[in-house]
């Protein structure tokens, strides 16, 4: 996925229509999606190998030279006749005015999603972690969700998930929309593997650190699973009680995940643990510019934290002031562990 930003000042109205007339000043690009994962496991210091699918044209040869240039290493499975993901952002005094996509989400054709087993096969056993970054834009299905995550388990790799709706409960290991605990597998679309690193293609997957650790209860469920408030409760059919550890830990069973990393924008972040622990995390950001790839933030320090040997508390403590620093940026933004250690050390 490859993000385009548009920026300029607006002192006037368009006399077309009510909308605001910008003059651009600025244009860039940056990866965007899984691809923006990996950049912020690199940032972290990890390796990451990018697995998915993408497309030869313009946006995708983007994404890929700016993946290389940062150290990524890419396994890109090309679908036939299917376009990059293209999201436009118009900024104007540093606001986002409009955004405009182009994309494609049909699910990609049987043999292109078995070309992404066979790569994972092969990725996996020298992996420390497994990301996988659903965007709900095709590449992962339940199928491969599910065979990623057994695959990683079996490794012995702890696996991290990043859900969007039509998938949500595909990573606990049933595609069941209830109340039941589930098991099974899960379904991604894209994702990173990461070696004391990261390795991503919809998802991450680390190599480095003790993140061989810390199995879920059940082979094929991921071991955390980090929606944010409006997809747990679009998936829950209720409102989200992150300060109720009854709900927390009903919720982490719904998911059929091992611990349930609920993101809450400016109330921080609740973890749900095996046995009923609940903790919170708040870390107030300087300022708010952008929250764009903000959870992309979130799932590559947690998944870095603890891949790197973290406790499951310290890697989201990590990934909290990760976030708070990234928000502050115009656009998706990567943060460097000194930046992180910084606010630490200012504790």
């Amino acid at each position: 996925m490859l993000d385009r930003y548009i920026s300029g000042p607006t002192d006037r109205i368009s006399p077309e229509a009510p909308v605001p007339v910008v003059r651009v000043a600025r244009e860039w690009e940056a990866p965007g999606g899984a691809a923006n994962v990996a950049t912020n496991v690199l940032s972290l210091g990890a390796r990451c190998d990018v697995v998915g699918v993408g497309s030869e044209d313009g946006p995708g040869r983007a994404v890929r030279r700016i993946l290389l240039n940062r150290g990524a290493a890419c396994h890109i499975e090309p679908a036939e006749g299917r376009g990059t993901t293209v999201k436009t952002r118009i900024l104007a005094r540093g606001q986002q005015v409009v955004r405009i996509d182009r994309e494609e989400t049909a699910p990609v054709p049987a043999p292109v999603r078995a070309a992404l087993e066979s790569r994972l096969r092969e990725l996996l056993p020298g992996a420390d972690a497994l990301i996988l970054a659903d965007y709900d834009k095709g590449a992962l299905s339940p199928e491969l969700i599910g065979f990623a995550t057994r695959a990683a388990r079996e490794a012995g790799l702890p696996v991290f998930a990043d859900p969007k709706a039509r998938h949500f409960f595909h990573y606990g290991g049933s595609p069941t929309r209830g109340g039941s605990e589930a098991s099974g597998g899960s379904e991604a679309s894209g994702g990173s593997l990461t070696r004391g690193g990261s390795l991503t293609r919809g998802g991450s997957s680390k190599r480095g650190g003790s993140s061989k650790s810390g199995g879920a209860a059940k082979s094929g469920a991921a071991t955390l699973l980090k929606p944010n408030r409006a997809e747990i409760e679009a998936a829950l059919g209720e409102r989200a009680r992150p300060d109720d550890a009854r709900w927390m830990e009903a919720a982490r069973r719904r998911t059929g995940a091992e611990h349930l990393l609920l993101t809450l924008g400016a109330a921080g972040m609740a973890l749900a643990s095996p046995g009923g622990a609940v903790r919170r995390f708040r870390v107030a950001a300087q300022a708010v510019y952008d929250v764009s790839g903000a959870g992309d933030t979130v799932i590559a320090a947690v998944a870095a934290g603890w891949g790197a040997g973290g406790r499951p508390e310290e890697a989201v403590a990590i990934a909290a002031h990760a976030a708070a620093i990234g928000v502050g940026r115009v656009g998706v933004a990567t943060v460097a562990p000194a930046e992180i250690a910084a606010r630490l050390a200012a504790e």
